[in-house]
């Protein structure tokens, strides 16, 4: 087979005359076989190393300081062997001399060479750096390390390591248990600043703990940790070590054990967190306790063990699939696909990996640009309701990272890959016009809109028993599950407060009276001041009669009455006004009352074509429901429990409130009729959904970016009664 002469990189000719050779203090280590072979470059010195695919190896194992680039690369095509692209050789060269792993005969040659790769990646470091996230390095931790090698042993006890997963299984069992008094308290004192604060304190000590399982699970397999330092990461600093001499272990196990040394920590910690919290009394120590089982949760599923994130369970998935590098090779997937596609060329030919493998490197880019997707999304939503200009900065930062700056990268390559050629304009357009096309669609196309919201099953507002005052039950006139008639009497109140102020009012306005008749006289003027204030206070005086005649609550239709609790409606109870105390049942069906976030009323004043209504509690075919548009105007409190956060809802309410009904951002709350809403399904969970019908993605968008701007996110929505 000829060696291949084609001339694909613009830099190729000044490598190829290049005689480089590995470093002595190299030493390389063999993971696999065939071409599925992994190999590692370290050096003992430095303590930098490199991993290399077969292909590359095949090429970096030849250098011995005696042929050059260009012979190695046609003794590769002339023996059989598919030889890696120019681009790839220039590539590798790089990150080599990075690494600090290549002697050369001209090595100001190689700097001079790839130094203007090196500024174009300096400039890409310098673009990922976060001003929220830097690291501080404090030096090398050996000599303290050393004396904690007992414990390191102790800790990979196998009956150790039994006992800590059974400790793990028992709080998460504890937590499934307990589940719904675990969240509602997360959710009374997530807000709180006392909260925070403890988060703030115990997060760098768990993860002082976390970094400390790494470093001795490292030491545990005979490498070492070369440096310590402290991290800030949004505002919060936390200790970290360099466990990257991890990568040099011969065994996967191993290199998976020292990964999931911290995971395995933050567990156990939370797991303690939250049987501490089950048996402990309220108070600050049970609450020391919730947030520890918090943050170590918390983190451990969200970040650290989740594989989509390059973190712990990132490693751990690559070690055990052998799969270094995941990110970049997945990457480099579905880049070779996208250059295959568009040049209309077969890939070059590689390791052929095995299923599981595969399967990851096909999935991992994806899914990880999506959970970077949902992540900011959520940030962002977060943050609105903080600050508009906040989010809208996360969110044009989040843009650019996710998106543009990946598109602007592609457009680069589409206009200076030379191996495009004169295809350049074919190729591009390629790109453009189906992109152009898929975007024009996504903002265009009309695509299903609706509204949904949590509801509860309701009465009709005359089918309810509400205390008509406050006051004191002096009778209960009629018994449970009896029948009544519109009129009938159900009980009687007393209600010494309003026959007080009732007397007051009376008081005020006779004086009035007397003073208007002294003054008709003399003073005509003040006179007739003093007749108008008495007409306003006789009008006040008959609202309240009328409220004391009220006090004989009245059935307000006919049915069967069924109090709320009868064994607590006995006399001497105290009740406030308009507490509902019963329902009167006349065989009709139910409404689903519903509680509609603020910023969703837009949407329903747009108008709503139709309502479906689904019962939680037995789902079933969604029912049809009727909404006669009529908006009431926003505010801060809900109708029930049930719809807020402390009674298990989706809205989140004042954590001070002891009635669980005061929310922290306004809602509209609506009633929807429900034909088919069997009567025993009172105080069942609902969920309404207001279909809008089909409406442009774009123009959703915009009006999301305007509600931002107008930083409506977070206040009342000013909706006039009667829509």
């Amino acid at each position: 087979m000829q060696a291949p002469v084609m001339i694909d990189s613009p830099l190729w000719h000044r490598v190829a005359d290049l005689v480089p050779r590995l470093r002595p203090t190299v030493r390389v280590r063999h993971r696999g076989e065939g071409e599925a072979a992994r190999h590692l470059l370290a050096d003992t010195l430095t303590g930098r190393h490199h991993l290399l695919d077969e292909a590359a190896w095949a090429l970096v194992g030849r250098f011995d300081g005696r042929r050059s680039i260009g012979e190695l690369w046609q003794w590769l095509g002339e023996n059989g062997r598919q030889p890696p692209t120019q681009h790839e050789i220039v590539e590798w060269l790089s990150r080599l001399d990075a690494a600090g792993l290549l002697q050369c005969d001209r090595l100001p040659d190689l700097a001079g060479l790839l130094r203007g790769q090196e500024r174009q990646e300096r400039r890409q470091r310098q673009a990922r750096i976060n001003p929220l996230s830097w690291r501080l390095p404090l030096g090398d931790p050996g000599r303290w390390l050393v004396r904690l090698d007992p414990l390191g042993r102790l800790l990979a006890h196998p009956l150790l390591l039994l006992a800590s997963l059974l400790l793990v299984l028992l709080g998460a069992a504890q937590a499934l248990l307990e589940g719904p008094a675990l969240l509602a308290d997360v959710r009374q004192r997530l807000a709180s600043p006392v909260f925070l604060a403890s988060v703030w304190t115990v997060y760098p000590l768990m993860k002082a703990l976390h970094e400390l399982g790494h470093a001795m699970a490292v030491r545990h397999f005979g490498a070492e940790v070369r440096h310590v330092g402290i991290a800030v990461i949004y505002l919060l600093p936390a200790p970290y070590v360099d466990a990257s001499a991890a990568s040099g272990l011969a065994r996967r196990r191993e290199r998976a054990a020292v990964a999931l040394a911290g995971i395995a920590i933050e567990l156990v910690l939370a797991a303690c967190g939250v049987l501490a919290w089950s048996v402990l009394q309220p108070g600050p120590v049970r609450d020391l306790a919730l947030t520890l089982a918090l943050v170590g949760a918390g983190s451990t599923l969200l970040a650290n063990a989740n594989p989509l994130v390059r973190m712990d369970g990132y490693h751990v998935l690559a070690d055990l699939l052998d799969l270094p590098n995941l990110a970049s090779r997945s990457r480099s997937v579905w880049l070779e696909a996208l250059r295959s596609a568009l040049l209309r060329q077969p890939r070059p030919s590689r390791a052929r990996p095995g299923r599981a493998q595969r399967l990851a490197l096909a999935l991992h880019a994806p899914l990880a640009w999506l959970f970077g997707v949902g992540v900011a999304v959520s940030v962002v939503l977060w943050l609105a309701q903080v600050s508009a200009m906040l989010a809208l900065l996360v969110a044009a930062l989040s843009g650019w990272t996710l998106l543009l700056r990946p598109l602007l990268q592609l457009m680069r390559w589409l206009a200076g890959a030379p191996e495009l050629g004169g295809h350049r304009l074919r190729t591009m357009l390629r790109v453009l016009v189906p992109g152009a096309t898929l975007l024009a669609a996504l903002l265009w196309l009309p695509l299903p809109h609706a509204t949904v919201a949590e509801a509860v099953a309701w009465m009709p507002e005359e089918a309810l028993v509400r205390a008509p005052a406050d006051g004191e039950i002096v009778a209960v006139q009629a018994a449970d599950r009896q029948r009544v008639e519109v009129g009938a009497p159900l009980l009687r109140l007393h209600s010494p407060a309003l026959h007080v102020e009732r007397a007051e009012v009376q008081a005020q306005r006779i004086a009035l009276e007397i003073e208007a008749l002294q003054q008709q006289i003399r003073h005509p003027a003040g006179a007739a001041r003093a007749e108008a204030r008495a007409q306003a206070l006789l009008r006040q005086e008959d609202e309240l009669s009328r409220r004391l005649a009220q006090l004989d609550g009245a059935s307000r239709r006919a049915g069967q009455l069924r109090w709320i609790a009868p064994e607590r409606l006995v006399a001497g109870r105290i009740v406030s006004r308009g507490e509902v105390l019963g329902h009167v049942l006349a065989g009709d069906r139910l409404i689903a009352r519903v509680a509609v976030p603020g910023d969703r009323v837009a949407d329903l004043m747009r108008g709503v074509q139709a309502v479906e209504v689904l019962a939680l509690e037995a789902p079933a075919r969604p029912q049809a429901g009727r909404w006669d548009g009529v908006l009431p105007q926003t505010a801060l409190r809900l109708p029930v429990r049930a719809l807020g956060s402390g009674g298990g809802g989706v809205i989140e309410v004042d954590p001070a409130d002891p009635e669980g009904l005061r929310t922290l951002a306004p809602v509209a709350v609506i009633d929807v009729e429900v034909p088919a809403l069997a009567a025993d399904r009172l105080g069942g969970r609902l969920k309404v959904r207001f279909d809008h019908g089909p409406r442009p993605l774009g123009g959703r968008l915009l009006e999301a970016l305007q509600r931002l701007v107008l930083g409506r996110f977070g206040e009342a929505v000013d909706v006039p009664a009667g829509g």
